[in-house]
């Protein structure tokens, strides 16, 4: 829950007017507090994060 309240506020905080700020927000169900194998989801976020920027920078082609 926090980190929604977070990824709000960065919207908020970096909004111009009449354009929305966006903002990556990367769920991995069943994280919680629990330590994990360093490695999974890695390449999986890699590519998330590809993707949004190449979205956001109109670099997709």
């Amino acid at each position: 829950m926090h980190a929604r309240k977070m990824v709000a506020a960065l919207q908020h905080a970096a909004m111009k007017p009449m354009e929305p700020a966006v903002v990556l927000y990367h769920l991995v169900e069943g994280l919680g507090h629990r330590p994990r194998f360093r490695g999974a989801g890695t390449a999986a976020l890699g590519a998330d994060v590809l993707a949004f920027l190449a979205e956001q920078t109109d670099g997709s082609s």
